[in-house]
């Protein structure tokens, strides 16, 4: 089916979702299906091509069921705020994962890059 929901029906369904109704839940999920690639686009701009974007957005779809299960209504928030932050955190966790390269090489790789381009570079010899 994967339509939006309207201003409406979104209400209604956190209501019946939370009250166990799983027809709801797959509603909720299907409703915000659209944020996964969106996600993953603002997220990665530039994806590695060692990684495969599709497997970035199935992370983020993980994440975004994740985040329909653990959203509390009653907290005041919106929805989009909180599983748009998990599902950036899910595609950043994924590449560091993918990563071959340890992540404190990549941080000394940033040190250096930094260090060139404001001319601090200790020199040869």
């Amino acid at each position: 089916m994967n339509r939006r929901m309207t201003r409406e029906e979104e209400p209604i369904l956190w209501r019946r979702k939370q009250q166990g109704c799983e027809e709801a839940r797959t509603r909720l999920i299907e409703g915000y299906g659209f944020l996964a690639p969106l996600t993953v686009r603002k997220a990665v701009p530039h994806i590695p091509t060692s990684i495969d974007y599709e497997d970035l957005c199935q992370e983020a779809q993980v994440a975004l069921v994740q985040a329909v299960d653990q959203f509390e209504p009653e907290r005041q928030t919106k929805f989009t705020s909180y599983a748009i932050t998990l599902m950036r955190c899910a595609c950043l966790e994924y590449l560091r994962r993918e990563d071959w390269v340890p992540r404190g090489v990549r941080d000394l790789g940033g040190l250096v890059r930094f260090a060139v381009r404001v001319g601090r570079v200790a020199p040869e010899g």
